[in-house]
């Protein structure tokens, strides 16, 4: 806590970004602007024992609405990041992370090392934000927050040219009927373990109905070699 805040509303040194960005995502929307993508990099401040200072650390905030967005539009956006980095990001579901719907939130990896999460906001938390319930954007709120010190440890000590291919890229669909409790990242990693020359597989079609049976999905990728 501040011993004297300049508001109420700032009276404690926030652990997370998160509640920062959606303040700024229900400004936009109250105000008409029913779509958006933002990001905020700055510190957080993270409690420690025995009445020592914080400990601040620099974190990477993300949050995307609008009626376009869905968890698969942030999840590439999130590993567009990590490709421009020269990095690779897996992830895995998340259930734990209080203000994401469980359902649809996921934990960032890097090497193994859980270095952030992302996911649509808890239904909950949106019914306490005020906004008018007949429009679709205002459902549809994306949060992420990575810890950009740990993402910035991965990172190689520098980057390299790599040239561009003599040949031009070949893209695939393969469509696969999976156990509806087979992860989504665990048959994008066998697909690109199985071929050196895979360079990008992506997800762009999830169906379940009669014709797979019932517990069961077919999943959908494009690949390109």
């Amino acid at each position: 806590r501040i011993r004297n805040p300049i508001s109420v509303n700032l009276a404690i040194m926030r652990p997370l970004l998160a509640p920062s960005l959606m303040n700024i995502v229900v400004e936009n929307l109250k105000k008409g602007n029913n779509e958006g993508r933002i990001f905020e990099l700055s510190h957080v401040y993270l409690p420690r024992e025995n009445g020592e200072m914080p400990d601040e650390r620099m974190h990477l905030g993300f949050a995307a609405f609008g009626d376009q967005e869905d968890f698969f539009t942030v999840k590439g956006t999130v590993e567009a990041l990590a490709k421009s980095l020269g990095l690779t990001f897996d992830v895995e579901r998340a259930q734990d992370v209080p203000y994401l719907h469980p359902g649809m939130a996921a934990y960032i990896l890097c090497e193994g090392e859980r270095i952030g999460s992302f996911g649509k906001l808890a239904n909950e938390v949106t019914g306490e934000l005020k906004l008018h319930k007949d429009a679709k954007s205002n459902h549809k709120i994306f949060l992420g927050e990575i810890d950009y010190e740990k993402m910035v440890s991965h990172m190689a000590a520098s980057f390299r040219y790599q040239p561009l291919p003599a040949f031009p890229p070949v893209i695939r669909d393969l469509a696969l009927t999976v156990a509806e409790e087979v992860p989504c990242g665990d048959l994008m990693k066998e697909i690109a373990k199985a071929c050196p020359r895979v360079s990008d597989v992506e997800l762009f079609d999830i169906y379940r109905g009669e014709q797979v049976g019932a517990g069961r999905k077919s999943m959908a990728f494009k690949i390109r070699f």
